[in-house]
């Protein structure tokens, strides 16, 4: 509803003639302007959900395809192929050598001020 339309029919309900179905009026009105406002309320945190979810979808989706090229690729190496490669990126952990992991070195560089 629009201030204009919101402007006449309040300026209707001001000029009825008797007093109880004015007052009356005007309660039912601001019910329904409250009632209109939490439901248009209700609508935005509903399509911000929404949003949330497709956005939060969309990044399982890439990770789910990005696996998958990971897949493809190496199931088009053979098994000799594949150990020489995790031989190269992976490292023994623990006292058992032949148990290897990938480990990540992150460099921190300082912030000099």
């Amino acid at each position: 509803m629009t201030i204009g339309e919101f402007m006449t029919i309040y300026k209707e309900m001001a000029s009825c003639d008797a007093m109880l179905m004015n007052i009356i009026g005007k309660i039912t009105f601001l019910i329904f302007e409250i009632f209109v406002s939490i439901l248009q309320f209700n609508l935005l945190i509903a399509m911000m959900t929404r949003t949330y979810e497709t956005i939060f979808e969309t990044k399982k989706e890439w990770n789910r395809q990005w696996a998958q090229v990971i897949l493809m690729l190496e199931l088009s190496l053979s098994p000799q192929e594949r150990l020489m490669h995790l031989l190269k990126y992976s490292r023994p952990t623990g006292v058992n050598k032949r148990i290897r992991s990938y480990v990540v070195n992150k460099k921190v560089g300082l912030v000099s001020i």
